[in-house]
């Protein structure tokens, strides 16, 4: 089973594709723009929309089995106002699992022009937890792998 966390943008799927494919060292496995669905959209597209992101798909590097797919909404060909411009916010992204070191290396990667809702630091005596919000308006909550020190 593949699992895709699909982000649907106002106009940014292209600075988020550059952004979190950089973070996360992903293959774009599929980019289609809005200009290559004319037959779908016809005039509605614009010499400003046309190279908006339809689809992206990013496989990531070490998640075999998660991808991420981003989208422009389509609400900007149809409306004249900023009517869906903050549907992102209840969006919450977790990933669980990380090292210490790898949890400070996508918060700070992902702090670029973010705000952090909590600094990663210990949360139980032994793992770790970070939250911010990237500069897209997704928020990323981290978590490190927990070890119990049971015997």
């Amino acid at each position: 089973m593949n699992f895709a966390l699909c982000l649907t943008l106002y106009g940014d799927g292209k600075k988020a594709l550059e952004f979190y494919n950089r973070i996360f060292e992903s293959t774009i496995v599929e980019l289609i723009e809005f200009a290559d669905k004319r037959d779908i959209f016809g005039e509605m597209i614009s010499k400003e929309t046309e190279h908006y992101v339809y689809r992206v798909v990013l496989e990531l590097k070490g998640f075999s089995q998660m991808r991420i797919v981003i989208s422009d909404s389509p609400s900007i060909l149809f409306c004249d106002d900023d009517t869906n411009k903050g549907n992102r916010d209840n969006i919450i992204i977790e990933i669980n699992d990380l090292d210490d070191i790898t949890i400070h290396e996508i918060y700070n990667a992902l702090m670029e022009d973010g705000k952090s809702n909590k600094a990663p630091s210990k949360t139980d005596g032994q793992s770790l937890h970070g939250s911010l919000i990237d500069k897209f308006g997704i928020c990323w909550n981290l978590y490190s792998k927990f070890t119990s020190t049971e015997a």
